[in-house]
């Protein structure tokens, strides 16, 4: 998170032309996000698919974020 905005640097598809690419999750199959904030503001990152995920785990400085409809996590500014 930098620029009040989320850029994915890792597993963008090939041939995305989109200077800031989606990603797709594959079902059964572990996946790990790294989140790192880097503006002066919190961000939040919330999904409903994070109330589906079996083993969710958080690491590192981080408020949880849970709605009925939603899970996630809020960021403050790095502070290293």
């Amino acid at each position: 998170m930098k620029d009040k905005a989320f850029h994915v640097i890792k597993g963008a598809q090939p041939g995305n032309p989109l200077p800031n690419p989606a990603f797709s999750l594959q079902v059964g199959r572990d996946l790990v996000i790294l989140l790192r904030n880097e503006d002066e503001v919190a961000h939040d990152f919330v999904s409903p698919l994070l109330l589906k995920a079996e083993d969710l785990q958080i690491s590192g400085r981080a408020t949880i974020v849970y709605t009925l409809t939603a899970f996630g996590v809020r960021l403050n500014r790095e502070t290293a």
